[in-house]
């Protein structure tokens, strides 16, 4: 019997009448992949443990593909750790692409795929 792929169980999401949706972190799965299964909201997470294999660049990267990808919305955790030179510019990075996001989305009603 072939193994059920790692995003099987999204199908049941719209079954328990969810609104919105927080897949947690896993290299398996990823906002297309969640978008092609099921119609519920969900959000994408930037966790504490990427950013420092992450360049400004990135971060902002990450923001916008996330959406492009289908996230009704992306947020990130700081923790003590990440108070450093290094990351602090990242962390302003992911909340300029948000804003950014916003806006565009808001005011010049661009389509995802143009935020990507």
């Amino acid at each position: 019997m072939k193994p059920e792929p790692s995003f099987g169980q999204l199908h049941f999401l719209e079954k328990l009448n969810l609104v919105n949706y927080d897949p947690s972190v896993s290299p398996k799965i990823d906002p297309q992949i969640i978008r092609d299964n099921t119609r519920v909201p969900f959000k994408w997470r930037l966790c504490n443990f990427h950013y420092p294999s992450l360049t400004v660049q990135d971060v902002a990267d990450f923001v916008y593909k996330a959406v492009e990808d289908g996230a009704s919305g992306v947020f990130t955790y700081v923790c003590n750790g990440m108070c450093n030179s290094e990351t602090v510019p990242k962390v302003h990075a992911f909340i300029s692409a948000c804003r950014t996001v916003e806006r565009i989305l808001n005011s010049e009603r661009a389509s995802r795929k143009d935020i990507g």
